[in-house]
């Protein structure tokens, strides 16, 4: 269960590939994702089907008979027959929590590692169920971090991070974007959604290194895209007031073509899209997704993405991009990509839940207090129906992002 598998990004790219390595064990697959939209990957277009809109919302806000209901279609989409051996893995907060309810419904083991890089506000009631998960041995992120600021550094908590495998994303192909690189000019680049949180702090650093250069001239590439036209608007109202800059969109790019790379001077992202430039040896400032500060270079200054850690020594990325561009950070140590397997890599997360509670045990939600929004969506589903509440929701959002 993935929120999202449209558009382009690690979440995606890691799902395509579990849904291919669990085909290859034996299992018969279903991705069952919420949100619509236009799915860049040719391995997870054949799961359109599974896209329910209404699971973007927590199961909280389902009156009970309309949450017996939607769980009964999400069975009938699996074809689901009592027999069946059943397991399940959830991406995401929300997910996780159909995904428990699904497992309840099935006997299925459920397991939640966790792809967010940070938990909101919302995720925070949910502690206690997370906590049963944890201690079952069916909880895991991106990096442990994550999990122990969530918690609280829980005293004798052990949390567990696994890797999110993301390969199969660069290849020898043609994309237009080839024709628009000019060599004659800087090149910076950065791979991954336009909506990450570090995006607007980014834009404002390129706009700093630029002015100080004023007779270098810029080009600078994102290669991503986002549904939100907010950030699209910033990034066209900060950068094309400056002279030296000339910017370019490409729109989710899969797989991304392995020429480019050479054509770019220095790259600049977060998470997997950063080790993604480091294995194909260019230099990479890698960005801290809390305070969207550098970490440093990658294979120069740090081996760090998502968190600085203690040995290193955050600077503005505007510096950052400076001293691969001007200064000595271009000389980075660059390391080969892992030669194990995708399958070998992903066996690994099997062979961690297979340490968890071998008897299935599911979390009773009914002790879980309702926030205020969830009260009003469950008497608007009571009284219309889910169809009418999501639209009615997702119509106002879609209003809220237009003002912005």
């Amino acid at each position: 269960l993935r929120a999202n598998i449209t558009g382009m990004g690690g979440a995606q790219m890691y799902t395509r590939n579990k849904a291919v390595y669990k085909q290859h064990c034996g299992f018969e697959v279903y991705v069952i994702s919420s949100r619509v939209g236009n799915i860049i990957i040719e391995d997870l277009k054949k799961y359109q089907s599974g896209i329910f809109n209404e699971l973007q919302l927590s199961p909280n806000c389902f009156p009970m008979k309309k949450l017996e209901i939607t769980l009964k279609k999400l069975l009938g989409y699996i074809n689901y027959s009592e027999n069946d051996e059943v397991f399940i893995e959830s991406n995401d907060v929300v997910m996780s929590l159909w995904g428990e309810l699904i497992a309840s419904k099935t006997d299925a083991k459920h397991v939640s590692f966790i792809l967010n890089e940070h938990f909101g506000n919302f995720e925070r009631c949910f502690t206690e169920y997370f906590r049963f998960k944890n201690e079952r041995g069916e909880l895991a992120g991106i990096r442990e971090s994550i999990l122990s600021d969530y918690f609280g550094d829980e005293e004798n908590a052990k949390y567990k991070k696994l890797i999110a495998v993301m390969s199969n994303n660069v290849d020898d192909c043609y994309s237009p974007v080839l024709d628009e690189i000019d060599k004659e000019r800087i090149n910076i680049a950065s791979i991954g959604r336009l909506d990450k949180a570090y995006v607007p702090t980014l834009i404002n650093e390129l706009v700093i290194l630029a002015q100080k250069y004023p007779d270098q001239g810029f080009d600078i590439t994102f290669i991503g895209d986002s549904q939100e036209s907010k950030i699209k608007k910033v990034i066209h109202k900060k950068l094309s007031n400056v002279n030296n800059i000339r910017y370019r969109i490409t729109g989710f790019v899969y797989p991304v073509p392995k020429k480019l790379f050479t054509m770019i001077n220095v790259f600049v992202s977060a998470a997997g899209s950063a080790w993604m430039s480091y294995y194909e040896k260019r230099p990479t400032v890698s960005i801290d997704v809390d305070t969207y500060k550098a970490i440093g270079v990658l294979g120069y200054s740090t081996n760090n993405t998502l968190k600085a850690l203690n040995d290193d020594n955050p600077i503005p990325v505007s510096e950052a991009i400076e001293s691969v561009l001007f200064g000595e950070a271009k000389k980075c140590i660059y390391k080969e990509q892992s030669s194990t397997s995708m399958d070998d890599r992903l066996k690994e997360h099997d062979d961690y839940w297979d340490t968890g509670s071998e008897i299935n045990s599911y979390y009773n939600f009914s002790s879980v207090k309702k926030l205020k929004i969830e009260k009003i969506l469950n008497t608007l589903m009571t009284l219309f129906g889910i169809k009418f509440t999501v639209n009615v929701l997702f119509s106002i959002i879609q209003k809220i992002r237009k003002r912005k």
